[in-house]
């Protein structure tokens, strides 16, 4: 790596060291770093070189030397070679590279801050060389693997750290210090749950109103406890910013109603924890959106996924490309007709009905479930799915016209007509 690549490179420089079992794996490899340099990390690879200047062992050194992190991708081959029992003249690289780690958590005495284990098979963590064994490993297999990697490379934490409050706060009691954590039990849990719903937007199947009224029952328990208030500023924030994603998930909302219904609580979340990654321009993209009445629909289907699932999901390509092609679909465009406009009063009110009906009346608490799929004639069949019900209709969207598609959803649409007259 040149003086003037340092120079430029970003926070974390990372290196990798890997033995050459076999073209597969040597493109595994490459994959990796390129992914990583996808991601903002510098990473320096090998295969990047067709031959140093210097040299490959001084090259090696020098990589190692300079690096902030370097990666041991560790299989049975780079073990053996790691500890100079690969036949003689076999993996000369990974042989050296092993003896510089060596040598360097020597000097350290055993105090590792920059080695990082990497397996891309969870079978090859036992292959880990053993003065890294006491570190914490990555396996690339898994699937959180990759994304606690990228976290560890870039300092992000997982659990951010409370700031911690100015003066500790006085107990009267036993029974006050109880409720005290009782109180910050019930709602660290209760924002995890609902957190952990909005992210799993779109491949979990709810609308965005079905969580604001939680969202803001723990909201107005945090903001009438000033102290836990202050003291926990970034649940504060993230209420906040969790409402405001609701919004832009709202089925019943049209997209400018949903704009200005979520910027306003994304806009106090920013206030209250400024240093939340990438959410300035997050904000700043949706406000640009609702002034100018509409965009680019990938840009605002990645900016809302950044908001409810994390800007580093690595999911969220697939997901736009999936959402903005079903946006513009047949299928859905005769969904959300059938469901929002086809009937005076909207068949999807009707369902909610059903759905708080069966909550109330035989315990079963069900998520309304639509799909869609095209017919031979050119129809659309949308299904709902609801508890032990199932609505069926074969929709016309280019006369604007459905039928009921069994006898089921026939007495349902009765019903509907029943309460319209």
């Amino acid at each position: 790596m040149s003086e003037a690549q340092l120079a430029t490179a970003v926070k974390s420089v990372v290196f990798i060291s890997y033995s050459h079992d076999s073209p597969k794996h040597q493109d595994a490899v490459l994959k990796l770093a390129q992914r990583l340099r996808g991601e903002g990390v510098f990473c320096d690879l090998d295969q990047f070189y067709e031959a140093p200047p210097e040299g490959w062992p001084r090259w090696m050194m020098n990589q190692i030397e300079h690096a902030t992190y370097i990666l041991v991708i560790s299989t049975e081959n780079y073990d053996l070679r790691f500890r100079g029992k690969a036949p003689s003249g076999v993996g000369k690289g990974a042989n050296w590279e092993g003896a510089i780690i060596t040598q360097q958590l020597f000097n350290s005495e055993a105090q590792n801050t920059a080695f990082i284990p990497v397996v891309f098979k969870s079978a090859d963590a036992k292959h880990i060389p053993l003065p890294l064994q006491g570190a914490t490993y990555y396996d690339l297999s898994q699937k959180v693997g990759f994304i606690d990697l990228l976290r560890r490379l870039t300092d992000q934490l997982k659990v951010v750290p409370a700031n911690v409050a100015p003066k500790t706060r006085r107990l009267t009691d036993d029974s006050a210090e109880l409720d005290a954590r009782q109180f910050d039990k019930e709602i660290a849990t209760d924002l995890a749950y609902y957190t952990a719903k909005l992210g799993n937007w779109p491949t979990q199947s709810f609308s965005g109103e079905e969580v604001i009224g939680p969202l803001q029952g723990i909201l107005d328990k945090v903001e009438a406890n000033p102290a836990y208030r202050e003291q926990y500023r970034n649940i504060w924030a993230t209420l906040y910013r969790m409402i405001g994603g609701a919004y832009l998930l709202h089925s019943k909302l049209e997209m400018g109603d949903k704009l200005r219904a979520a910027l306003a609580p994304l806009r106090t979340s920013l206030e209250l924890w400024p240093d939340q990654q990438h959410f300035a321009e997050n904000v700043g993209y949706l406000e640009k959106f609702f002034t100018n009445s509409g965009g680019n629909i990938q840009e605002y289907l990645t900016t809302v996924l950044q908001i409810v699932r994390g800007p580093a999901d690595p999911q969220i390509p697939t997901l736009v490309e999936q959402l903005s092609g079903a946006a513009q679909s047949i299928e859905r465009q005769a969904q959300a007709w059938l469901l929002n406009q086809a009937t005076p009063n909207p068949i999807w009110n009707f369902l909610e009905a059903v759905q708080l009906m069966l909550k109330k009346e035989r315990k079963i608490d069900a998520e309304i479930e639509v799909s869609s799929q095209p017919l031979p004639n050119g129809d659309v069949e949308v299904k709902v799915d609801l508890g032990p019900n199932i609505f069926l209709w074969n929709v016309d969207f280019n006369q604007r016209s459905f039928e009921p598609a069994n006898q089921f959803t026939r007495d349902f649409m009765g019903i509907i007509d029943a309460a319209k007259a």
